[in-house]
């Protein structure tokens, strides 16, 4: 907002005619919130609580003198500097929850805040009445909505009026202590929550624990496994950004002999990772990752073919180029055991074979058949759904033709697989 525009929302809700007096209110206003909506009204209710901004009963209308008003805020130069100011004039108990709840994101659920509460303000070695604790607690809660810091969502979840009040009530906690502050509270909300609780705080949790870079030998083997669980969540909900930033965290976090002493993680750390570098287009970092899990030669052609598919769909996707995806393909079909002819006259007499004299089951056949249960076959499927669609955008009708006979007679021999062909 411009301060023409703040002098218009004064002098509304102020109920009086635009002035000399309201035209330098407005400055001011403005000068200190940048002309921020919320800041203007959380700058205005300061005002009013200082008796900076008052209603005089006698002459029936707000009075307010400008001078006073710059000099006791002159050293608040911004809203954050206000809010602190007020939040200092809580009792510690409410500091506490104030300085708890800013690292717990935009919005929080009670349950959390019970958990950590009495280990974070220093109650270690006293046992609390789990009513006690949750009036105590809500008490809190109710005063930080009537103080105007946060809002109810719900009964039990509550969140931040404004980012201002968050990050006012994070400065309480030093730019020294503040990452010591963050590992402490989300490893007692890691030992105190619910297996279920942590699950549904997977991202505040991670995040307060990946804070720093250091992490403490002890809590190495927890972390890894939270960050290889945050990753995953992130690429259910397509959060991939949020995925490669768990993924190389847990990546830091494994051991120099990790392909020997922790295989199934970094298998799967790796092939995450590459699978989201190709989602947000990074073809340099996903070949990266790729390539770091095709050098293991310890690591089957079954546990290397999320990376390869990731390499065929660069190609086949990104770079627009399905001649070269679909020879990829075969490449890695033959790898895994399933066999295509290279010779073009051999893939022509494959197709035309495929054709005459072939038997297309019924439904009732289909429908009796088991599913495919072969990990390495299903993997097979997987590659030639896709690469049966190269063939189609290169115009390559043999191999079209070859690839979908040879998905049907699988089905058939191995069992209903998702990408069995209809």
């Amino acid at each position: 907002l411009d301060a023409s525009v703040c002098e218009d929302i004064l002098v509304h809700l102020l109920s009086v005619d635009p002035s000399p007096a309201s035209h330098r209110l407005a400055e001011i206003c403005h000068k200190r919130t940048a002309g921020n909506a919320f800041h203007l009204l959380s700058y205005l209710a300061m005002l009013q609580e200082e008796e900076l901004l008052e209603f005089n009963l006698g002459m029936f209308k707000w009075t307010w003198d400008c001078d006073r008003i710059e000099e006791e805020t002159a050293a608040s130069s911004n809203v954050v500097e206000l809010l602190l100011a007020k939040i200092a004039k809580q009792s510690q108990e409410m500091k506490y929850l104030l300085q708890l709840v800013s690292c717990l994101g935009t919005s929080f659920d009670k349950n959390v805040v019970l958990c950590a509460f009495p280990k974070m303000r220093g109650d270690n070695n006293i046992s609390y009445d789990p009513s006690e604790l949750e009036d105590e607690v809500d008490e809190l809660l109710s005063l930080a909505i009537r103080e105007s810091f946060l809002e109810a969502q719900s009964d039990s979840r509550y969140c931040w009026v404004h980012d201002s009040v968050q990050e006012a009530s994070l400065k309480q906690i030093s730019d020294s202590e503040i990452n010591t502050y963050k590992f402490k509270l989300g490893k007692v909300l890691f030992q105190s929550l619910t297996e279920a609780d942590v699950e549904n705080n997977l991202f505040d949790v991670v995040n307060l624990l990946t804070c720093t870079e250091e992490c403490p030998e002890e809590d190495r083997a927890t972390l890894l496994q939270l960050c290889l669980k945050a990753a995953k969540k992130s690429t259910e909900l397509t959060a991939f950004d949020s995925c490669v930033i768990y993924a190389e965290r847990g990546i830091s976090l494994l051991p120099a002999e990790k392909w020997a002493q922790q295989r199934e993680v970094s298998l799967e750390l790796y092939s995450l990772i590459a699978e989201a570098y190709l989602s947000i287009v990074n073809a340099e970092k996903m070949k990266f990752y790729c390539n770091e899990v095709l050098q293991q030669s310890t690591l089957s052609e079954l546990e290397k073919v999320r990376v390869h598919i990731c390499n065929i769909s660069l190609y086949a996707g990104v770079l627009n180029k399905a001649r070269e995806a679909l020879n990829m393909s075969f490449d890695v079909l033959r790898k895994l055991g399933c066999k295509f002819p290279k010779n073009k006259l051999l893939q022509t007499r494959s197709a035309v074979s495929s054709i005459v004299g072939a038997k297309l089951p019924n439904e009732e056949d289909v429908a009796a058949l088991p599913p495919m249960e072969d990990e390495t076959k299903k993997a097979c499927m997987e590659i030639m759904v896709n690469a049966a669609t190269f063939s189609h955008h290169c115009n390559d009708m043999m191999a079209f033709v070859m690839i979908n006979s040879k998905m049907v007679k699988w089905t058939m021999k191995y069992g209903v697989d998702v990408y069995s062909s209809p």
